[in-house]
């Protein structure tokens, strides 16, 4: 017979397993149901991280516009400014964590969307779903130094 510590450790891992295989069933559901072939949460981020990206490009083509007219009207205005330095640099680093982002996104979407082969789609989508439980650490860090940089940008932009 099991000591009860014991018995209440192995309940506790088979509660755990059962939420943790759960929320995959059902994320492989969401995949397999939607046109995208992505669950919700990944549509959002990746339309996020796009537009992050357009907004990026649109800042530095208005700051490369603005330089070059502000050259062109003054000789001595060569030298950046050392906010200008940072809030570029700040996009920069903007624009690569959404690139590295939207590579982790882009596994995460079922490309076989063929409806005459039922299981293979519901393959695919379960792989889909398991993979975004493999990729959630990297994905979480992402956000993290995207949410940092946000902060970064948003500080430049007040000095």
């Amino acid at each position: 017979m099991l000591a009860p510590l014991d018995a209440l450790s192995v309940a506790a891992a088979v509660v755990q397993f059962v939420d943790f295989g759960s929320h995959l069933f059902s994320d492989a559901r969401e995949i397999h149901k939607s046109s995208s072939g992505r669950t919700l949460k990944t549509t959002d981020l990746k339309d996020v991280t796009k537009q992050l990206i357009e907004l990026t490009n649109d800042i530095e083509t208005k700051l490369n516009t603005a330089k070059t007219q502000q050259q062109n009207t003054d000789v001595a205005a060569n030298s950046q400014d050392p906010s200008e330095r940072i809030f570029i640099s700040l996009c920069g680093s903007c624009k690569e964590i959404c690139a590295q982002l939207e590579v982790a996104l882009s596994t995460l979407e079922a490309h076989n969307r063929d409806n005459h082969k039922w299981f293979r789609k519901a393959a695919e989508s379960f792989l889909v779903a398991w993979r975004g439980v493999l990729s959630a650490e990297k994905i979480k860090e992402l956000k993290e130094r995207l949410n940092q940089t946000k902060q970064g940008i948003m500080t430049s932009l007040l000095v």
